[in-house]
Order: structure tokens, then sequence, then C-alpha cells
């Protein structure tokens, strides 16, 4: 695989534009803070101390689940 040329990065940008585009749509569409409470009621977990990493927002968690479903991605492609 050789260097890349100025027009495959533009390609490549054009595609990450058209994607961020859906993204901004999709979140204009859908509410997602109507879903915290219940996400946050299945996820309740009393913390035995202030020790570790803080938890990931319930919410991240439910888009990082969707994700994949429309973009037809696996759980290592989304990281």
């Amino acid at each position: 695989m050789g260097q890349c040329g100025f027009w495959d990065i533009e390609r490549r940008q054009q595609k990450l534009s058209q994607k961020r585009d859906f993204l901004d749509r999709l979140d204009a569409l859908i509410p997602w803070e109507d879903f915290r409470p219940l996400l946050e009621q299945i996820h309740l977990k009393e913390r035995k101390s202030n020790a570790g990493r803080k938890a990931i927002d319930v919410l991240l968690m439910f888009k990082r689940l969707i994700l994949p479903q429309l973009y037809n991605i696996s759980d290592e492609e989304l990281e």
C-alpha cells in the first residue's frame, strides 16, 4: 500500500462527512435523553467506593449498541 494521494484523502473526507450528516440527523430525530431514566434504572449499581474509573455514561453505551446495527459493523470496528 503506497502513500495516499490528495483525491484519496478528499474522498475519505466526503464519506466521513456523509456519515457525520447522518449522525446529526439521527440526533435531531431521536430524543436520546428520553431513554436515560429507563437506562439508568436498568444499569443502576451502587458504587462501593470512589476508587477506580467512573462508569461510562448509559446513553453513550446505548448509542454504541445501536450504531453497529445501522452501519453493519463489528464491535472491534466500533472501537
